[in-house]
């Protein structure tokens, strides 16, 4: 088990002592994490879903956190849920020896805002996913669009020049190179990824479909569990929350939806999706 999978556990661990609004935010992201597995699998040559991994984390979500306002009152059984939710989690870890059952774009968004002071606001980084993964999904991206992507995208020198405006000098850019070093590809390679994409977009869109739900479905489950959802309330204004996707696609070092919209062209409009989302 490598340090990634430990410092996972431990994550769920401190949910568990936090409290249910804690608990139940910590297992209602793997909701976007299993979309973005799904998806590094799938396009990211991340290698095949381990299916008892896939099982122990994901099979029984849903209903694990269908009944958020019954755990925040105590319920036995809305509980009892939440600690196995969690626990099939941890399982799913163990059994990949890594943190990629839990790895993803909400939880990006969370570790930008804990390094900016905020707080591991990791409800709303749920919500900011399902945002971005709407809204990447919400046009074709075809055979077509793949050589104008190609043309406007970054060198790697570019985008570690990016890190360094955006990040002081440190850990926190030390990370955000490290993860730009380890995603940037060839154009060769690009190229191909690009084509998997588009030749596969169509089916990504029904899994993300069905493993996702609309942002307010899930603001209103989050807010029924007593988490904080308001990025007003957390001094995050409309223009700061796009900035966030930008942030977040450079430090998750492992391949998630918003490198997907990056490498498609699609990242601005997404951040831009953030700053109109919750108004």
């Amino acid at each position: 088990m490598d340090a990634t999978a430990q410092a996972a556990l431990d994550a769920l661990a401190a949910a568990l002592r936090g409290g249910t609004a804690a608990a139940y935010a910590e297992l209602f992201a793997q909701l976007a994490a299993g979309a973005d597995w799904m998806l590094a699998a799938a396009v990211a040559d991340d290698g095949p879903i381990p299916p008892g991994a896939w099982r122990a984390a994901q099979e029984k979500l849903a209903a694990r956190t269908l009944h958020p306002r019954e755990a925040a009152t105590g319920d036995p059984d809305a509980l009892a849920d939440l600690r196995a939710g969690l626990a099939g989690v941890a399982e799913a870890i163990r059994l990949c020896g890594s943190d990629r059952p839990v790895a993803s774009a909400a939880h990006a968004f969370a570790d930008a805002w804990s390094f900016a002071g905020l707080g591991r606001q990791l409800p709303l980084g749920t919500l900011c996913a399902m945002v971005v993964w709407g809204k990447l999904f919400e046009r074709p991206f075809e055979e077509a669009d793949v050589s104008a992507a190609l043309a406007a995208a970054t060198s790697p020198v570019e985008r570690e020049a990016f890190a360094r405006e955006l990040f002081p000098d440190g850990a926190l850019l030390d990370r955000a190179l490290a993860a730009v070093r380890a995603k940037t590809l060839a154009p060769d390679a690009l190229r191909t990824r690009l084509s998997r994409a588009a030749s596969l977009w169509e089916p990504l869109r029904a899994k993300c479909d069905a493993q996702l739900m609309a942002p307010e479905r899930a603001a209103a489950m989050l807010h029924a569990a007593g988490c904080t959802v308001d990025p007003a309330a957390l001094g995050l204004t409309p223009a700061r929350l796009a900035a966030s996707a930008l942030a977040a696609q450079l430090l998750a070092p492992r391949y998630t939806v918003l490198d997907l919209a990056f490498e498609t062209g699609r990242l601005p409009a997404c951040a831009e999706a953030l700053a109109t989302a919750f108004s």
